[in-house]
């Protein structure tokens, strides 16, 4: 299971690294999405309607945790073994890789542009996931990003 990030220590150490992917990423976006909005004229609305404790429990449990388990936590740590007994080191091609395989399996249930740019997240996930040596990390950042985007009623 620790192979897999489920080690109690990548539970502490992933806290460290979501706190700061939420303020050096996630806030920016959300301020700049925010920003866009407002200089471009275009509606949008700070909802809470989208979100209760149902839509968020409901992101967790259904969407979040299945799509990291797979994603990062089976996918990226497959593709990190593969590339290490290639004598490749870096963790950046499993997690680039992994990237991309998300963002293909957003487009394939919704065609847009919107679900295509889910790769630019990936990459922090993936990159939380490696740094980490966990799944919290990047399973946080997952479900605060969705909750967000459901705030922002993108």
């Amino acid at each position: 299971m620790a192979e897999h990030g489920f080690a109690l220590v990548a539970w502490r150490r992933g806290g460290r690294w979501l706190l700061w992917s939420i303020l050096l990423v996630l806030v920016p976006f959300d301020l700049a999405m925010i920003s866009y909005h407002l200089l471009a004229g275009r509606p949008f609305g700070l909802t809470l309607t989208g979100l209760s404790a149902a839509s968020a429990f409901y992101q967790l449990a259904i969407i979040v945790v299945p799509e990291e388990l797979f994603f990062r936590g089976y996918l990226q740590g497959r593709l990190r073994s593969w590339s290490c007994a290639r004598g490749l080191e870096s963790a950046v091609v499993p997690i680039v890789l992994t990237a991309a395989l998300f963002a293909l399996a957003h487009v394939l249930v919704e065609a847009s542009w919107l679900r295509a740019a889910v790769f630019f997240p990936g990459l922090v996930m993936g990159w939380l996931r490696e740094r980490s040596g966990g799944m919290a990390a990047s399973a946080g950042f997952h479900w605060l990003a969705n909750l967000s985007s459901l705030w922002l009623s993108l």
